[in-house]
């Protein structure tokens, strides 16, 4: 590694929902994720990526 990536506070998380079919976890994710919460979900085939940033307290984005 070089010492720009050594000395980066960036963490990259990746978190995996499973479970049976209409039970909340696209739901689940589009509220963490995009804070929103919509009545309305079409059937996700396959998968979904979603994206969130969050800066902690004490470290500089």
């Amino acid at each position: 590694m070089s010492d720009s990536e050594e000395d980066s506070q960036d963490r990259q998380l990746k978190i995996v929902v499973i479970g049976d079919g209409a039970c909340g976890k696209t739901s689940l994710a589009t509220r963490f994720a995009q804070e929103a919460f919509g009545k309305q979900y079409k059937q996700t085939i396959g998968l979904d990526f979603f994206l969130k940033r969050i800066s902690l307290p004490g470290e500089t984005p």
